[in-house]
């Protein structure tokens, strides 16, 4: 199983395609999360990550901790909810550190963060 999800992801090929699981509603409905609140968590989550030189050590650690997993991480890339930016333009720069990247919320990730603050 894990040799086959090894391969899966080295050819390009996804377990489940979350764009034709109907959006927000249907990542709910297939079980992938339990509510829209915890979308936003996750959501909420990520943009308050950062990831000098893209080093992503121990974030996708501390995520599982927090009870989020792999697909529910790419399920909101794949959805457009957010998007993962850098930059080499870093005003104070340490002198260690040649780029700055940064996960940003989408037009439509934005609506569904909105949506359930309201709530």
């Amino acid at each position: 199983m894990v040799l086959a999800s090894e391969l899966l992801g080295l050819i390009g090929a996804s377990s489940i395609s979350f764009t034709e699981v109907g959006g927000v509603e249907g990542l709910i409905k297939h079980g992938i999360f339990a509510d829209e609140s915890q979308i936003t968590d996750l959501l909420s989550l990520l943009l308050s990550e950062a990831c000098p030189d893209d080093c992503f050590d121990g974030l996708f650690e501390d995520w599982a901790v927090r009870g989020y997993t792999d697909n529910q991480f790419q399920s909101v890339f794949d959805l457009g909810l957010i998007v993962y930016k850098e930059t080499d333009q870093i005003i104070n720069k340490p002198t260690d550190v040649e780029t700055l990247g940064w996960f940003e919320l989408t037009p439509m990730g934005q609506k569904v963060l909105n949506k359930n603050r309201d709530i």
